[in-house]
């Protein structure tokens, strides 16, 4: 069962789990789109009202799940959210959600965490599981309130929970106040974009190795004890702005219409982000198959099918990166 399954995320786990051969039951709110499922064959969907204990219970009565994967939360889209949403939307709703999966026989419950639950990065420095857990955002904080709150309920109701602390996801179909969506869009325009100097350097994984990572531990022999917390990366860091001259390469624009230098830093953006998941991989086998100049390639084709340019401009790029 996924919890979230119509969100970015949740729509590419629902597609490689069934080309595992999974049953793949989603659960998400009444109301909300299912755009992005719309071509998945053979989905079973739930709709509840709220992620409240009873609304929960109504639901889960109708199916039985050996994985309940956590994807549903609050504070993921820019706009402003306050202190009481977040809490609801992330530490309680995945309280509620293994609390109502306590005594139904569930295997493993694996709860999607966030990278931003970390202190910033240093440069050169490869974040592990135990890099210390001091967030700079809210959606951070609120994303780490919900990883404790998921751990003390798996231990306290016999619910074998592990935390899987994403990192930079990306690709086709991702929400267009993204990074490339908006390139993307003010280069067709012909209206450019405004951005930061771009010398942030971001770990930056490919959408379908994100959901491949994450039903690869649906599969997983053993993840540890309950509670343990697992990094899902590449390991690569690549520059804002290279990712950004990379699309605009893609799609053979002029230069000038991305306007690196135009906006400052926000006060609360890292400027180093690489993850270390060297763990998942040891207790999973995964590894990313997609290159970051790759990915960008097939994010940018998906947004403007005809405009992208034969490969090698964009392979020549690649190798201009700022690498770690």
């Amino acid at each position: 069962m996924v919890a979230g399954i119509n969100g970015f995320i949740g729509a590419a786990l629902a597609r490689c789990l069934k080309a595992r051969g999974w049953r793949v039951v989603g659960l998400l709110r009444a109301g909300r789109s299912w755009d992005r499922l719309a071509e998945i064959a053979g989905l079973e969907l739930l709709e509840i009202e709220a992620y409240q204990p009873d609304a929960l219970g109504r639901a889960l009565g109708r199916v039985h799940a050996d994985v309940v994967i956590n994807l549903a939360a609050a504070g993921v889209a820019p706009e402003p959210i306050d202190a009481a949403e977040l809490w609801h939307g992330n530490a309680l709703l995945v309280g509620h959600l293994v609390q109502a999966v306590a005594g139904r026989g569930v295997r493993r419950f694996l709860h999607i965490g966030s990278y931003s639950e970390y202190a910033a990065g240093q440069a050169g420095t490869f974040m592990s599981e135990s890099w210390p857990q001091e967030p700079a955002s809210p959606y951070g904080a609120a994303k780490l309130a919900a990883t404790h709150w998921a751990r003390v309920q798996g231990l306290r109701l016999g619910v074998p929970v592990t935390v899987l602390r994403l990192f930079g996801v990306y690709g086709p179909g991702e929400a267009g106040h993204r990074l490339l969506p908006a390139i993307v869009r003010g280069l067709l325009n012909g209206h450019g974009v405004d951005l930061t100097p771009g010398l942030q350097q971001r770990d930056w994984l490919y959408i379908e190795d994100a959901a491949e990572a994450l039903a690869s531990a649906a599969e997983a022999a053993d993840l540890g004890p309950t509670g343990s917390i697992l990094n899902v990366g590449t390991g690569e860091p690549v520059s804002v702005h290279d990712v950004g001259e990379a699309a605009r390469a893609a799609l053979n624009a002029d230069p000038g219409l991305l306007r690196w230098g135009a906006l400052p830093y926000r006060a609360d953006e890292p400027m180093w982000t690489a993850g270390d998941a060297s763990r998942l991989r040891g207790l999973t086998g995964w590894q990313p198959r997609h290159a970051w100049h790759e990915g960008v390639r097939a994010t940018v084709q998906a947004l403007a099918p005809q405009r992208v340019q034969a490969g090698a401009s964009i392979a020549a790029h690649a190798g201009a990166s700022v690498a770690a």
